[in-house]
C-alpha cells in the first residue's frame, strides 16, 4: 500500500539526499520512523512484512513490488495489462542500510564508468542513461568460528638455480566477523562481493518506509545454501591469507577442508544498490552502483576492432622504426641496429602488445559476471516504466 502524507494525503517517497520521507505534493518531510502505513498496521506478526505481487495476464509472469512503485508494463513480454494479484507476507529483515546515493548521482557514476577505458565502444560511451533502478538486495551478515586445512603447491628455487615443485600445508582455527553474503540466488556472488565494503554502522532498524520509492527483493536462500555460501567465502579469505606466507612462486591451492560454526548473531539486512542494464550486440550487461558508497562495478563490452588497431599500430611503429634506421645508415650502424637495437625494440613492442592482451583478457573475464543472465533479469523483473 502507498505511504501517504499526514498533511495532504499525497504519496511519500524516501529521499536519499535528505534521509527523510518526502511528500510529492506539498513538500512536507517526515522521519521514516514516525510514518505509519495502513498496511503495516494490518500485520499481526511483527517478524513479517508485506509486499505486493502483480501478475501479467498475457504471460503469467509475477512482479514483486514494494513501497509505492508499480509496473504498468510486463518486463517479461511487454504486455501493458498488469494487474494486482495478491499480498504476500515475507520475513521481516532485522535492519536496512538506506540509500545515500541519489538517482542522479548514480546516473553520473554509471556514465563516468562507461566512458572509462580505451576499448569501450563509442555507442556505449554515448548512451543516454535513464532507466536506472534502485533495488534493496537481501544480505545475511554472519559471525562464525572457522576451521580450515589447505594444501598449497608452489615452485621453489634451489641454491643451484634449479626449480622444484613443493607442497605446503596450512591449518588454523579463526574467527570471522560480519561476513556479508548476498541472499538472492539470481545475483552473481562475484558482483556482490565487488560492491563491498559496506558500513554496517549506518544500518537502521528495518522500517517499510525506507522501501518507499524503491524495489526490494527477499531472501530465497535455504539454511543449507547459506552455510555453503559461508564456507566458500571464508575458505576464499583464508586461502588468500595462507598463500601469502608461502616462500614459493606460481602458488596455487590444491585442496581445502573448511568447516564453520555459525554463531547466533546472524543478521538479515537490506542493502541498497542502483542497477543499470543494457544490451550490446545481442548480449545483456549489468552495471551496479553501491547505494551507500557510490562504488561502481561491472565490466563494459570491448570494441575488438579498437584493440586490434592499437596492437597493429604498435607493431607497425616498431617495425617501421627499425626498417627506416636500417636502410638509411652506414653498414656498421646497420650491424648495430641488427644486433642490439632491433631486439630491444622487439622486446618493448612485445611488452606493449602483451600488456594490451592482458588488459583485454582481464576485461573479458570481468564481463562473465556483468553478462550474467541472472543479474540482468534480476533488474529487468523490477522494471519501472
Amino acid at each position: 500500500m502507498a505511504v501517504l502524507c499526514k498533511n495532504c494525503g499525497g504519496t511519500l517517497l524516501f529521499s536519499p539526499s535528505e534521509q527523510k520521507m518526502c511528500c510529492k505534493m506539498c513538500g512536507a518531510t517526515f522521519e521514516p520512523e514516525t510514518v505509519e502505513s495502513y498496511s503495516k498496521k494490518l500485520l499481526e506478526e511483527k517478524e513479517l512484512y508485506q509486499c505486493r505481487i502483480y501478475s501479467c495476464d498475457h504471460c503469467g509472469g509475477d512482479i514483486v513490488v514494494n513501497g509505492t512503485e508499480a509496473s504498468t508494463v510486463c518486463p517479461f513480454c511487454g504486455n501493458p495489462t498488469v494487474v494486482f494479484k495478491r499480498v504476500s507476507k515475507e520475513r521481516r529483515p532485522d535492519g536496512i542500510i538506506p540509500f545515500y546515493i541519489t538517482r542522479d548521482q548514480a546516473i553520473n557514476l554509471i556514465r563516468m564508468h562507461l566512458k572509462r577505458g580505451r576499448f569501450i565502444p563509442s555507442a556505449i560511451k554515448k548512451a543516454d542513461i535513464r532507466d536506472v533502478k534502485g533495488i534493496y538486495i537481501p544480505f545475511w551478515v554472519i559471525d562464525c568460528y572457522f576451521n580450515d586445512a589447505v594444501l598449497i603447491k608452489g615452485i621453489v628455487k634451489s641454491e643451484d638455480d634449479s626449480h622444484t615443485t613443493s607442497y605446503f600445508g596450512k591449518a588454523a582455527r579463526c574467527y570471522f566477523s560480519n561476513v556479508a553474503l548476498d541472499a538472492s540466488s539470481r545475483l552473481s556472488d562475484e558482483m556482490c562481493k565487488k560492491l563491498e565494503p559496506f558500513d554496517f554502522n549506518e544500518a537502521k532498524e528495518f522500517n517499510e518506509e525506507y522501501l518507499s520509492g524503491f524495489y526490494s527483493d527477499i531472501s530465497d536462500m535455504s539454511p543449507e545454501g547459506l552455510r555453503e555460501a559461508l564456507l566458500r567465502r571464508c575458505d576464499e579469505l583464508f586461502c588468500k591469507e595462507a598463500i601469502m606466507d608461502i616462500p614459493a612462486i606460481k602458488k596455487e591451492v590444491v585442496r581445502t577442508n573448511p568447516s564453520a560454526q555459525i554463531l547466533d548473531t546472524e543478521v538479515y539486512l537490506m542493502i541498497p544498490a542502483w542497477f543499470y542494464t543494457f544490451d550490446y550486440k545481442g548480449e545483456h550487461h549489468t552495471v551496479i552502483v553501491n547505494g551507500q558508497t557510490g562504488k561502481t562495478v561491472g565490466a563494459v563490452p570491448m570494441d575488438k576492432r579498437k584493440a586490434v588497431v592499437l596492437a597493429s599500430a604498435v607493431a607497425a611503429s616498431v617495425l617501421a622504426f627499425v626498417l627506416v634506421g636500417f636502410f638509411s645508415v652506414e653498414y656498421f650502424i646497420r650491424d648495430l641496429i641488427t644486433v642490439y637495437i632491433a631486439p630491444v625494440l622487439g622486446v618493448i613492442g612485445g611488452l606493449l602488445i602483451g600488456v594490451s592482451v592482458a588488459r583485454i583478457r582481464h576485461m573479458l573475464n570481468n564481463l562473465r559476471d556483468t553478462k550474467s543472465e541472472g543479474a540482468f533479469l534480476y533488474a529487468k523483473e523490477r522494471e519501472v516504466v
